[in-house]
């Protein structure tokens, strides 16, 4: 419960004026303990698609069109707290990676084909999610 209760104060003290870093690059965000609850959904969402994207075993190309479809859905989000929350799981899941050794498996060539499969089929799914949860979202005008 330590972890909990300094989450807790630290989500007290918000809102907060944070410089989120995306490609884009916004400027200082307000970022409010509302944001933080409506964008739990599509941080869970990215934190699925964070090891595929970011594999630390690299990707073949056929993850390529996987990586683009995931480098326009950023591109395409206006909002500044949604841009954060993605930044948000960025991070962690950076943070995450520095804590581990990792062995990467060395896969056949139709080993490769069904782990990008399975790979692709769960990020487009996710992505899918994720465009309707912005789409909904930018209707509800939040």
């Amino acid at each position: 419960m330590k972890g909990l209760s300094a989450l807790t104060l630290a989500v007290a003290l918000i809102p907060v004026v944070a410089q989120a870093h995306t490609e884009e690059q916004p400027s200082a965000v307000a970022y409010t303990l509302e944001d933080a609850r409506s964008g739990a959904q599509l941080r869970a969402e990215a934190d699925i698609l964070m090891p595929i994207i970011f594999n630390p075993c690299g990707s073949s190309p056929a993850m390529a069109p996987v990586q683009e479809r995931f480098a326009a859905m950023l591109h395409g989000i206006t909002e500044n707290r949604h841009k954060f929350d993605i930044v948000i799981v960025r991070a962690d899941y950076d943070y995450q990676m520095s804590l581990v050794d990792i062995a990467c498996p060395d896969f056949t060539a139709e080993q490769q084909a069904d782990y990008d499969e399975l790979n692709a089929s769960v990020a487009n799914s996710v992505m899918d999610r994720m465009d309707q949860l912005l789409a909904e979202t930018a209707e509800r005008g939040e």
